[in-house]
């Protein structure tokens, strides 16, 4: 194994928009954390009610961001609620229709490097 993502079937299935971001396993569940976290008024308290650590989510939301090339969240600041960008928007409605082809499971998303998993493969 080279150590390069894995290529996930199916990105014919997706909107052109997305296709920067859900070509590999790992990049699918980054637009599914997205449309998760849209929902709540900061990305901390989405970690919070998820369980996942804020130093987790931030670099999966910056990766998907470079993927698609645009900033999509204002974050959250000294009491003010996070907010979409345009983009975010977009995005966001772009992406929801396809909420469940992007929530993979966990296991399977270990076998990519994506999101600063590592995997180790026997030969």
């Amino acid at each position: 194994m080279t150590g390069h993502p894995v290529e996930a079937p199916g990105l014919d299935r997706f909107p052109a928009l997305l296709h920067p971001a859900v070509r590999t396993f790992a990049g699918r569940l980054r637009p599914h954390r997205f449309l998760q976290a849209a929902n709540y008024p900061s990305l901390a308290a989405y970690c919070r009610d998820s369980g996942m650590s804020p130093s987790a989510l931030a670099p999966q939301i910056q990766h998907l961001e470079r993927d698609l090339q645009g900033q999509l969240l204002i974050r959250s600041q000294h009491g003010h609620r996070m907010r979409l960008t345009d983009f975010g928007e977009k995005v966001l409605f772009t992406a929801h229709p396809y909420a469940d082809q992007l929530d993979i499971s966990e296991e399977r998303n270990r076998k990519d490097e994506g999101d600063g998993a590592r995997s180790t493969t026997r030969v």
